[in-house]
């Protein structure tokens, strides 16, 4: 996973990084988002030496208990989940007064990667490669929404921001659902405001944007919207600010799939059903959604295998085939999902 920096990077020494079961070497600032600091680091155990993102809260939230409540439900649901198809929390403590937490690193690409690649000639993005993608994300968000806390009892974990850019692809081919940074889940120490939206615009569900309390068909709804996306090449929700976003998706006017691009018919019926209005009307579990999708494209291609994804997800990283370097701190507006989207539009009329 390569992340622009989008500050100038705080200070940190890697003596700073003592663990409570482990050490991290920080080899690279990556980005800074929300309440909290990426850094790219090795951990180093008795068993193990790998790479790592460490998540660290910023010091100016460090000591507000607000957020810190917050930052520790964030790891808290994180790393309760245990899923191939989920990032894997390695490790949560406190330094220096500063809690954080690590994950896996993921090697590879999101979903944005894979239209920018399209939209760039570098690569097809075939029916079979984005229902395979999206069946195995259906698969990871499914065990979140299944999992439970130590005693036993369900978390009822939403993620609330499924979208592209929370989609990896690795170069192994595997699928990864990544930031449950603003998940809602039952035990949280905070909550959040009824009326308060979170969440990419034109990924949210009706019920999000209506500001009414969520579940698991939520996160159906935003994932039926990445796939009929990399389905059909095109946005779905295409107005340029967020309230207009927001009022297309209220509206409830989904386009057929096979109407506007080269799509099956079969797979019509199952992205309609996900992105229904009424969320009673949806398929009630992740599972459900990815079963009919996966049923749905067998006769027509069926899914593609992990190394035909591994392989797609090498061409998405670089041009040339060569790994890319590391990214500078000051790079060119990169082309933007809006950008690449358009261009595959341009391209079919």
């Amino acid at each position: 996973m390569l992340l622009a920096p989008l500050a100038p990077p705080p200070v940190l020494r890697a003596d700073d990084m003592a663990a409570s079961e482990g050490r991290y070497d920080v080899l690279q600032y990556l980005a800074t988002g929300g309440m909290a600091e990426l850094f790219l680091a090795r951990r180093v155990t008795d068993d193990a030496d790998e790479l790592c993102v460490v998540k660290r809260i910023q010091r100016r939230y460090a000591t507000d208990r607000h957020y810190v409540a917050m930052f520790l439900d964030e790891a808290r649901a994180a790393s309760t989940l245990d899923h191939p198809n989920l990032v894997r929390v390695l490790d949560v403590g406190r330094m220096h007064g500063r809690y954080y937490y690590a994950m896996e690193y993921v090697e590879g690409v999101t979903v944005v990667d894979l239209l920018l690649g399209a939209a760039r000639g570098r690569l097809a993005l075939r029916a079979a490669d984005a229902v395979s993608i999206i069946a195995a994300a259906a698969a990871g968000l499914h065990a979140a929404h299944e999992a439970c806390d130590a005693r036993g009892r369900p978390l009822a974990l939403v993620h609330r921001d499924v979208s592209p850019s929370n989609l990896l692809l690795r170069t192994d081919g595997v699928v990864k659902v990544i930031d449950f940074g603003i998940a809602t889940a039952d035990g949280r120490m905070t909550r959040t405001a009824p009326g308060v939206i979170k969440g990419k615009a034109s990924y949210l569900s009706p019920e999000q944007c209506q500001g009414q309390p969520v579940d698991r068909r939520s996160d159906v709804f935003s994932l039926g919207v990445v796939a009929w996306e990399m389905l059909t090449g095109r946005r779905l929700f295409s107005a340029r600010s967020e309230y207009g976003a927001m009022a297309e998706i209220v509206g409830g006017a989904v386009p057929v799939p096979s109407s506007v691009a080269d799509v099956p018919a079969a797979l019509d019926a199952p992205l309609l059903r996900a992105l229904t209005l009424d969320r009673r009307d949806r398929y009630p579990t992740a599972a459900a959604f990815a079963q009919a999708l996966v049923c749905a494209a067998a006769a027509h291609g069926g899914c593609a295998d992990e190394p035909t994804l591994a392989t797609m997800a090498t061409r998405a990283r670089t041009a040339d085939g060569t790994a890319p370097e590391r990214p500078a701190r000051r790079r060119p507006r990169p082309l933007t999902l809006d950008d690449a989207l358009a261009s595959l539009d341009a391209e079919r009329h």
